[in-house]
């Protein structure tokens, strides 16, 4: 397998209110890049796994696992949710406003 592109796993804490000081505090962002290999997925599996074809899902496949808290994936610096994994070194994506 060929890791020729790279994911960007984004942890987001929200902000929040911090009655004490009265002030809002800026909620925390951690980013992680990891090299992958992403794909498209086949009308047939795209229908096997997810009972749609109206969607486009892309296949990224990592060497080693991914268990870190993450809220969402940046490929191609577009944003994506992440819709299923395998073993956590599988993940299957669309973009954000596709999943419906």
């Amino acid at each position: 397998m060929h890791l020729d592109k790279y994911i960007t796993f984004v942890y987001q804490k929200d902000d929040e209110y911090d009655p004490i000081t009265s002030k809002s505090v800026y909620g925390e962002k951690r980013t992680v890049d990891v090299p992958c290999n992403v794909g498209d997925l086949t009308a047939k599996e795209s229908k096997e796994l997810f009972g749609k074809l109206d969607t486009q899902y892309l296949k990224v496949r990592l060497i080693s696992p991914y268990t870190e808290v993450y809220h969402y994936v940046i490929y191609n610096n577009e944003k994506y949710n992440v819709i299923a994994s395998r073993y956590d070194k599988v993940f299957y994506i669309t973009k954000v406003g596709n999943y419906g």
